[in-house]
């Protein structure tokens, strides 16, 4: 075992200026060279002082530094600090953990360091004299004195450049960001090259698209807005330090599976509001207007309860086909509804069409999920309930006017050739669907075992 001793020989300096450095004694005079000497000595020969071992038996708090203006300025807070502190707290709770933030050539008591970024050497010497337990993220030293996270930022770029263009299909993608020059070096110098570089590999790299500020909340506001009023929004934008989607156009105009989708949903809209409409009118022609009520009551249960069931099986068929299959039972089931004569036919066909219904909403919504980025499936769902509604306006619209002129069961065959649109639609357009059906993963690199 080292004695202090071994580490004033290592250090050359005398066994009294080792205890009283280690043990941080604010009024002895050394040069930071000789300080930054004496503490790798220590760390080098595994050397603790006797009163360091003791407080490190009672002690209950720790305080860990996090080295963060390589990446974020210094006049901006790290709101990632209070997520640190609850994350230790929920991994242990033998230590109360805190984590402060530091700043250079101020020292500041703590138990280790987390250091963030690519560190000149007198930023090292300098988070030396503060403590030998130190981690560095994305920050190379060439050597194994300290532990090392190495980040591959260039080849995330690359894979999220890979998604947006080859799997999202976006057509053009751009950069919204900022460049932050300060005493200690420069911030977002390399995210911007690195994007740039990977982009004209590529072929996509478009100048106009890029919009370069500083790095703060309000320029990237401006910079949005100014690049929205000028047309120059890529349809795939990487947005400060992420890359972000910030959709130009709307996805029914860019997306083939929402209007398939749009289209489904307004034949599934026209033909309900058409048969809710003809079956008030049925039911008063049958002298028995609470029936339409029993109708229409069983057959919402009947669809909730199918859903509940259908929602509970895991199909391992492909979604398109899943879509084809169910707007092909929900046109043939409420298809039959030109069958329609009495009472019983009516209760027949609606619950008939009510073990049907709920799951082609299901499948229709899983292909929508699949086939548009996370970042707008609410504006695709907005569509789809777009699409019903309309349909919905539509068809009892149409049924009014049937059964004022021809009577009830007109409506119920005009009901039949819309349900039939349904079926047709998903037919003639499953290859657009399957085509924008994303993977449920993505194989980033295959290696032979």
């Amino acid at each position: 075992m080292a004695t202090i001793k071994d580490v004033a020989q290592a250090a050359q300096v005398s066994a009294a200026t080792v205890s009283r450095v280690l043990n941080k004694d604010e009024q002895i005079c050394v040069s930071p060279q000789v300080r930054a000497r004496i503490f790798q000595a220590a760390h080098a020969l595994g050397y603790v002082s006797p009163r360091q071992r003791r407080a490190a038996e009672h002690k209950r708090r720790l305080v860990i530094g996090v080295a963060d203006w390589r990446i974020i300025r210094p006049d901006r807070h790290n709101v990632r600090l209070s997520s640190l502190s609850c994350l230790v707290q929920m991994m242990s709770d033998q230590y109360d953990v805190i984590f402060v933030r530091l700043s250079f050539n101020q020292p500041q008591a703590v138990d280790g360091i987390i250091a963030f970024g690519a560190f000149s050497k007198t930023e090292i010497d300098f988070l030396r004299t503060l403590t030998f337990s130190i981690v560095f993220v994305n920050s190379d030293q060439h050597n194994y004195e300290f532990d090392q996270v190495q980040v591959d930022f260039d080849r995330g770029l690359e894979d999220a450049v890979a998604y947006l263009l080859d799997q999202k299909r976006y057509t053009d993608i751009g950069y919204i960001g900022g460049i932050y020059n300060g005493e200690n070096g420069s911030i977002g110098t390399h995210r911007l090259a690195a994007l740039k570089r990977i982009l004209e590999q590529r072929l996509q790299y478009n100048p106009a698209l890029f919009h370069i500020g500083e790095i703060s909340r309000e320029s990237g506001y401006h910079m949005a807005k100014n690049a929205i009023a000028k047309g120059a929004l890529a349809e795939g934008a990487s947005a400060v330090a992420s890359a972000a989607s910030v959709p130009s156009k709307s996805l029914l105009a860019t997306s083939s599976a929402v209007r398939v989708l749009f289209v489904i949903y307004a034949f599934a809209g026209s033909f309900l509001g058409l048969f809710d409409t003809a079956t008030v009118s049925l039911s008063e022609d049958l002298n028995s207007p609470d029936f339409a009520g029993a109708v229409l009551m069983a057959s919402g249960a009947v669809s909730m309860t199918a859903g509940f069931l259908f929602g509970m099986v895991r199909l391992r068929a492909p979604l398109p086909k899943q879509l084809v299959v169910a707007a092909c039972a929900v046109g043939l089931s409420f298809g039959t509804m030109f069958l329609i004569d009495s009472a019983p036919t009516l209760m027949a066909v609606a619950l008939l069409g009510a073990c049907t219904y709920a799951p082609l909403l299901i499948v229709a919504n899983g292909v929508c999920e699949r086939a548009v980025p996370d970042a707008r499936l609410t504006e695709a769902i907005t569509w789809l309930n777009a699409g019903y509604t309309c349909g919905a306006a539509f068809g009892p619209t149409v049924a009014g006017a049937l059964i004022d002129t021809f009577g009830t069961m007109a409506s119920f065959k005009v009901g039949t050739l819309l349900c039939l649109g349904m079926p047709l639609t998903a037919i003639l357009c499953y290859r657009v669907v399957k085509a924008s059906i994303l993977p449920a993963y993505t194989v980033v690199e295959k290696r032979e075992m």
